[in-house]
């Protein structure tokens, strides 16, 4: 776990040291937005439900990822706009997925989801489990997994609502900051934020496994 945060870190900062070294990328990143700001002008609320659509299908499938969208989001409505269409998101799509997995059950996801992993956690996270392990749980992994995992041990379900926006609310406004500083060129801004997710995340997953340990020797 710490070694591949550690590669994710530096490979987002890699990423973003190109867009901001080279006028390619950035004027390819003017191109994306004008496109879609020509059709968001015509279309503003469809677009609004795309984007926010697309940010719960990210919060569900593991291969794809609202990550790239959050910038272009965030030149054409602002910050606060894009925070509140891409929290919404990830909320509808946590609460789908945990939907999903309560109703229908692991078995029938195969395939579409990390099965392995969600049936790994299935199996040590109690249904009755105390409220910060599942907040940690939801601070330490990705979004795809939490909802299916806990509405497939029947975890209760305002418990995980509450937990999923204690950490999606925040995650999605850094998301847009860090966009923010991205697009304007803000090296430091931009680091900090990534390195505070990224921190966070390796501390909750180091608590959360730590403390399942715990409960297994008991």
């Amino acid at each position: 776990m710490y070694r591949r945060n550690i590669i994710i870190f530096f490979l987002i900062v890699l990423a973003a040291s190109l867009f901001w070294y080279f006028s390619f990328f950035q004027d390819f990143f003017l191109d994306v937005v004008s496109f879609f700001d020509a059709y968001i002008q015509k279309n503003e609320i469809a677009g609004m439900f795309v984007f926010a659509g697309l940010a719960a299908l990210a919060a569900m499938l593991s291969p794809f990822s609202s990550a790239p969208l959050i910038p272009i989001a965030a030149v054409i409505w602002g910050d606060f706009l894009t925070f509140l269409l891409l929290a919404f998101g990830w909320m509808v799509g946590a609460a789908a997925s945990y939907y999903i997995g309560y109703s229908i059950g692991f078995r029938l996801l195969r395939g579409f989801i990390p099965f392995e992993k969600i049936e790994y956690y299935r199996k040590k996270i109690p249904q009755k489990a105390e409220f910060w392990l599942v907040l940690a749980f939801r601070l330490s992994t990705p979004a795809e997994i939490p909802g299916y995992t806990l509405g497939i041990i029947r975890y209760d379900f305002w418990k995980f609502l509450l937990a999923t926006s204690l950490s999606e609310v925040p995650f999605a406004l850094i998301s847009v900051y860090a966009s923010e500083a991205l697009v304007n060129e803000e090296p430091l801004i931009f680091i900090g934020l990534v390195g505070f997710v990224i921190l966070t995340m390796t501390v909750m997953f180091n608590l959360f496994h730590k403390s399942v340990r715990g409960m297994g020797e008991k």
